[in-house]
């Protein structure tokens, strides 16, 4: 049997890709039922011929390619793909080929898993309770059917993968493909900026007959994901995987990668994001005096120059301070001040112990037709304050299991994206990024840990030196090299 060269492999899910998403655009723009049937089928069946071809190890790696690289635009959300969105169903086959195919990529060479056991109990238990309570608020609600989609798309993007007991395979290649593809993802942001648009997917959009989504005082940058505010809820991860990286590891290219891609969260123009960036890298100088053996103190001193020199100029960026003045900045304040008071009101309407999943938008609409753009303020309507609890607990956990473990990357890249998701309606609106959190559930419970320190003995012996030693009995000397 001819094994798959390397090359071969890496042609099959970009060729998968293209061909999905030459199946999105007819499924939408083919007028036929009979066509859209058969473009649908030859889709499902090259995704899933290739998410079954490609190495098991490899798939958490390839949902974050088909994630940037597939027009979000084009991907199918209506009908059943709100329930399930067909990113996030790479992370279901991965787990299926684990657990039910018993398929695992060779862990040989990597760290032993650190996780204190105490630690990985509590998160199951966390996600467990957090899932029992939404699925009753779900069931008691006057939207239950909105309620379990909501809660199909969290559980294959978000919960499935705690059932794999050991993803460090999966997590190298994840943390390796992120830092890539966010160093091209914000390379292109950049140049979005420069050039007032988008060359390759804006492009594609005006083939396709979409209008330009841009209706801001200043242009941002949205790469492939179709909002800027998704684009930087991407990049601000990698930033910080980078930044983490580096700093544990002291490897250049990972640094470069991150600050690449921090460049594409300032060139969206998401105050939220660019915030996010700052805290998460602030929480990772922390961590990198606290929880590495060896400490990066040099590293720890640089990082905070390069943080002061950026802080300058992104408060000095042209888009962003003409934003900051912009009638879109104050209405947007004002939007989410309104949203604050609609959020209260909403909780407390349904006694401050959830709506329904996924009913955010419409709980709030019944009291003002605003957007409740706060991740966390929608979880409070739709959960109430047990969810939002249980949530919060469970994203806490992830981040002590990193910081356990020492991986300031990963700890920085959760903590960020929580952060970031926070500025705007994602959890509940964009279930797309759903996956977003499954992949950072990854990296927390099984990403690498930081390097240990190993000291040299005080007086080394050599190889050649010979010890004495008495042995027991009759007085005897033992030569022992």
């Amino acid at each position: 049997m001819r094994i798959p060269t390397r090359a071969s492999l890496t042609l099959v899910p970009l060729a998968a890709i293209g061909v999905i998403g030459a199946t999105a655009v007819a499924v939408r723009f083919l007028a036929d039922s009979g066509w859209e049937i058969l473009a649908a089928l030859v889709a499902a069946t090259v995704f899933a011929a290739t998410m079954f071809l490609l190495p098991v190890g490899w798939l958490p790696a390839a949902a974050v390619v088909a994630f940037a690289v597939v027009p979000n635009r084009l991907v199918p959300s209506e009908s059943i793909f709100n329930a399930l969105p067909p990113i996030s169903l790479i992370l279901a086959i991965w787990v299926f080929r684990r657990l039910v195919l018993g398929q695992s990529p060779p862990t040989g060479g990597l760290p032993a898993p650190t996780t204190p056991p105490a630690l990985r109990i509590g998160t199951w238990i966390a996600a467990a309770a957090f899932l029992a309570w939404s699925l009753l608020t779900a069931v008691r609600s006057e939207y239950s059917d909105t309620g379990f989609s909501w809660l199909s798309s969290l559980t294959v993007g978000m919960l499935l993968p705690l059932l794999v007991p050991d993803a460090r395979a999966e997590a190298r290649t994840l943390r390796s493909t992120w830092l890539v593809v966010g160093l091209v993802a914000g390379a292109y942001a950049a140049v979005e900026v420069v050039l007032q648009g988008s060359p390759v997917w804006g492009t594609l959009y005006d083939a396709l007959g979409y209008g330009s989504s841009q209706h801001w005082s200043v242009y941002r940058a949205e790469v492939s994901f179709g909002h800027p505010l998704f684009a930087a809820a991407f990049l601000t991860p990698a930033a910080l995987l980078g930044i983490g990286s580096w700093l544990a590891s002291g490897r250049t290219w990972h640094l470069v990668a991150g600050l690449v891609a921090a460049v594409g969260v300032v060139a969206t123009v998401s105050r939220g994001a660019i915030l996010a960036v700052a805290l998460g890298a602030g929480l990772a100088l922390v961590l990198a005096l606290t929880v590495i053996p060896r400490r990066p103190s040099r590293r720890v001193a640089q990082l905070t120059a390069l943080a002061v020199v950026g802080g300058i100029g992104v408060l000095n960026f042209p888009a962003l301070t003409a934003r900051m003045d912009s009638l879109d900045a104050v209405r947007s304040s004002q939007a989410r001040d309104i949203a604050t008071e609609v959020t209260m009101r909403a909780a407390a309407n349904a006694g401050w112990l959830g709506s329904g999943p996924g009913t955010s938008g419409i709980s709030g609409r019944e009291i003002y037709d605003v957007v409740i753009e706060n991740s966390l303020f929608q979880l409070l309507i739709s959960v109430g304050v047990p969810g939002l609890a249980l949530f919060l607990a469970l994203i806490g956990l992830l981040l002590l299991t990193a910081a356990r473990r020492g991986d300031v990357a990963s700890a920085a890249a959760l903590a960020g994206y929580v952060i970031a998701i926070t500025g705007f309606n994602a959890i509940d609106a964009v279930r797309a990024l759903h996956l977003m959190l499954g992949l950072l559930l990854i990296l927390t419970l099984h990403g690498a840990p930081a390097p240990r320190l190993h000291r040299p003995p005080l007086f080394p012996r050599s190889p050649q030196e010979t010890r004495f030693e008495i042995a027991p009995g009759p007085s005897r000397l033992l030569s022992r090299s």
